[in-house]
């Protein structure tokens, strides 16, 4: 190994003894006292950072009342198959489940009771997948990813409601989103059979009397799931496919005038849920995988290191989301992490080893020890705190493990010559050391 000059190892040794490795930055992380399944839960809804709610199919709602620190069952539902939720305050909501008949209920008293919507005029939905909350009178509602696309809406806080049938148009609807009382999206698919199913995109300008096709795909075998519009003009579509080859999703930068095939992956294939905080900074998630993470709009993703089973990402700010997969995840502004900063008490069940060779070059290696299987990431970061490259990011067992980080980021390129943090994450506990690369 070269011999790192006197002067560059004093620059270095001064670095690592002043530097301000504190960095505030956006992080997900799983919140430690959220319920947690091992399948998912279906959907989540924040009416401020405080108050939101959280479903699983089972039946389950839970409640928050302080931004995910703790969470209390509020009610259970017998009828089972809860799937989407719409809260216009912190009392009255709506919750959509895929059942034939019980598709659709209310609370009026934070959900701690909910009351079988009644008076929706046929022909009514089979499920309702998607809630699409405007104001305290204006709800849309819209289902069902199997079949019946149907849209519901009422313009007085849920007293009636009206009904819009969409087979005409569609084989199934998902998701919905307005940006205003008269106008906004459906998404889903079109075709006779679910072999031939395409996916679809449909808007409205006059509160759902008409609706017009914005996007028509050409691949059998795709549904559009999830949308997502972090501005007027941007807005992004999951596409969950079930045929072979590249797995894509929808993107629009023209306001949902036109819409655009962009590629998420070639083999991550059960893609549902997408979010995006601001025009370039988005996730995608779904069955079997952790989250994908695009920082330049979805030119380009890779493993986003959180998040399994996610079906939905809600966005409060630019700076505030949750998801939810097999448990809630929060995205907020945090530290990154340093030996200069308070020390956090490591858990029992994670500890981390110094690297080996240290200093390195070309390449060293990173021990870690997990007691019980455990979701965590692995990552190195520079010292402004921005993430270089993820080393390891999933569900791993309970035993020794070892990786390797040959001082290449997360694209290929060569990282710089320094300092340079690696990171264990499990939930909101971390561990962090320091290490220094030579060139």
């Amino acid at each position: 190994m070269r011999r790192m000059p006197v002067v560059l190892f004093l620059s270095m040794n001064i670095l690592l003894n002043t530097a301000a490795l504190a960095q505030a930055q956006l992080q997900w992380r799983a919140l430690p006292n959220a319920p947690r399944t091992t399948d998912r839960f279906d959907d989540v809804f924040f009416i401020n950072p405080n108050i939101g709610w959280i479903v699983h199919a089972g039946g389950e709602l839970f409640r928050t009342t302080d931004g995910g620190a703790t969470w209390q069952l509020q009610s259970t539902i017998p009828t089972g198959g809860l799937r989407s939720l719409g809260f216009a305050n912190a009392a009255k909501g709506w919750l959509g489940t895929l059942q034939l008949n019980d598709f659709f209920f209310s609370t009026n008293d934070s959900g701690k009771t909910w009351i079988e919507v009644q008076n929706i005029p046929d022909p009514k939905p089979e499920g309702i997948c998607g809630i699409s909350v405007v104001n305290e009178n204006i709800v849309y509602a819209s289902g069902v990813f199997s079949g019946a696309p149907r849209v519901i809406k009422t313009v007085n806080g849920g007293q009636t409601w009206q009904t819009f049938d969409l087979s005409a148009q569609a084989r199934a609807l998902v998701d919905c989103y307005f940006y205003s009382a008269d106008s906004g999206f459906v998404v889903g698919g079109v075709g006779s059979t679910s072999q031939d199913q395409r996916a679809l995109i449909l808007h409205t300008s006059n509160g759902g009397v008409n609706w017009t096709t914005r996007f028509t795909g050409t691949r059998p075998r795709e549904l559009c799931w999830k949308i997502s519009f972090p501005s007027r003009k941007v807005g992004c579509v999951s596409i969950e496919a079930l045929n072979q080859g590249a797995v894509y999703f929808l993107k629009t930068t023209d306001g949902g005038q036109t819409w655009q095939d962009k590629i998420l992956s070639n083999t991550y294939r059960d893609v549902q849920g997408i979010g995006f905080v601001d025009e370039m900074l988005g996730w995608q998630g779904g069955y079997g995988s952790v989250a994908y993470e695009t920082t330049d709009g979805g030119d380009s993703w890779r493993p986003a290191g959180f998040g399994f089973n996610i079906n939905r990402f809600r966005f409060l700010s630019n700076t505030l989301g949750y998801a939810v997969g097999q448990t809630v995840y929060k995205l907020s502004t945090s530290t990154a992490v340093s030996e200069q900063d308070k020390t956090r008490e490591a858990p029992e069940n994670f500890s981390l080893a110094q690297n080996y060779p240290n200093p390195f070059n070309p390449s060293t290696k990173i021990h870690f020890s997990l007691s019980r299987n455990s979701a965590i990431l692995l990552a190195v970061y520079n010292l402004q705190g921005t993430k270089i490259k993820t080393l390891a990011a999933g569900l791993f067992v309970a035993r020794n493990h070892e990786v390797r980080w040959d001082g290449a980021d997360d694209f290929g390129e060569e990282a710089a010559a320094g300092v340079y943090i690696y990171r264990l994450q499990n939930g909101s506990v971390i561990q962090a050391k320091k290490m220094l690369l030579l060139r």
